[in-house]
């Protein structure tokens, strides 16, 4: 008994915009592409919402199965065919849903990237950190 082919969804649109968002802004802290924490923090910055580990795990795992996301030691990049379907991107930093439909022309793998709670609490703890001392550096700023 297979599996049914499932489509690409909204998160997997906002995942893939979160690495693409992160590597055009700044690489990554490392310079190296963003790692997991860094995703995170902009998937809240563009969708203003924190995806929970299972959003992660099969988002990040569909695209990287799908040829779109590569990542190597904890680093995350976008693939030629992750750079393609980034320029469907129009309309500004909310506007990733329009990613959707040139993601939908192909089969979305079910594929989930390996990482359990405590990954996933690490990596949200890392971004909770850094958001918190910038925070600290915007309030100093303003005194």
């Amino acid at each position: 008994m297979g599996t049914e082919a499932r489509e690409w969804t909204s998160a997997d649109a906002w995942i893939l915009a979160s690495v693409a968002i992160t590597i055009e802004a700044s690489q990554g802290v490392s310079g190296q592409g963003p790692d997991l924490s860094e995703v995170i923090a902009a998937a809240d910055a563009v969708n203003h919402s924190i995806p929970t580990r299972g959003e992660l795990a099969s988002s990040l795992g569909a695209l990287i199965a799908g040829g779109y996301v590569e990542v190597d030691e904890g680093r995350f990049r976008l693939s030629k065919d992750g750079e393609r379907i980034r320029k469907h991107w129009t309309g500004g930093m909310f506007a990733w849903t329009s990613m959707l439909p040139a993601l939908r022309k192909t089969e979305r793998p079910d594929a989930n990237f390996p990482m359990d709670q405590s990954n996933f609490d690490e990596a949200f703890r890392a971004y909770q950190r850094r958001f918190a001392k910038a925070l600290r550096g915007l309030e100093r700023r303003g005194r």
